[in-house]
């Protein structure tokens, strides 16, 4: 990951998969890229450039909860002045060109190092300027979103513990969710092995399978829909796991067929069971 140059301004994705952060590597293309690389297992692969970057700098990423919206700043693009703020929206697995966030924003001043809440209503950035004496400030500024004006799709928390259905003691198991209408795996983690706990950053009004398996016990799986929520509180999902004994069965959750057929699906619709 690291190198002998510059590598500065980590932003790592909610699903601790990917790391974008910026860097004067060589390799690049502008004094200062932005950067990022994928975990596989428990290591990163070689970093790679983001593919929108320019010949002077772009640094201080910062990729929303979502991880579908990408902040950054740069001198090198078409602005009010200095640094401006950008943003860049993943479509379809693609970054589309990046948007100046606009004058309620950005001014002559240098504006750096965006961050939005998880649910998309707040932001903070800041914003450096120069005193009288010459020296150099910085402030951090607040600014309120309007509804859905910035972020489209917002994200809310999931926290829980997976516990054993019989002594009620903590497990460590390993939990995954997948989109339920694409199977496409989202999300993996482990719970606590002393506590049982694990949480998640999830995009609200999505559906996910939601599957937890531990050595020695049933696998768990079922549905979980994630709704629109202002309160700002995690949703609480607790797992039981039940042990593996001889002549115990389980129900098996999130399998779909169409109606009067015994033909499996691979996704739910409107006649599925």
């Amino acid at each position: 990951m690291n190198s002998k140059n510059w590598d500065s301004q980590p932003s790592l994705g909610a699903d601790g998969n990917t790391l974008y952060f910026s860097s004067d590597r060589p390799g690049g293309v502008g004094k200062r890229d932005i950067w990022y690389t994928q975990r596989v297992d428990i290591l990163g692969l070689n970093p790679k450039t983001w593919g929108i970057i320019t010949q002077k700098d772009d640094v201080t990423p910062f990729i929303h909860t979502n991880g579908e919206n990408l902040i950054f700043a740069s001198n090198g693009r078409v602005g009010f002045g200095g640094y401006d703020l950008f943003m860049s929206e993943q479509k379809e697995s693609k970054w589309q060109a990046p948007n100046n966030l606009g004058n309620s924003v950005n001014n002559n001043l240098d504006q750096l190092s965006f961050i939005i809440s998880a649910d998309g209503s707040m932001a903070y950035f800041s914003q450096e300027f120069k005193k009288a004496d010459g020296k150099l400030r910085s402030q951090i500024v607040q600014w309120p979103i309007a509804n859905d004006s910035l972020v489209k799709n917002t994200s809310s928390y999931i926290f829980g513990r997976v516990t054993d259905a019989v002594s009620q003691e903590a497990l460590k198991a390993k939990i995954e969710l997948f989109d339920i209408f694409t199977n496409e795996l989202k999300y993996s983690t482990y719970s606590d092995s002393i506590s049982g706990e694990y949480f998640f950053a999830l995009n609200e009004g999505l559906s996910y399978g939601v599957y937890a398996r531990a050595k020695g016990y049933f696998f768990e799986d079922f549905r979980f829909d994630i709704q629109n929520s202002s309160s700002g509180q995690p949703d609480t999902l607790d797992i039981i796991l039940s042990p593996l004994e001889v002549g115990a069965s389980m129900i098996l959750e999130n399998i779909y067929f169409e109606l009067a057929s015994y033909e499996l699906t691979k996704t739910p619709n409107q006649n599925s069971k």
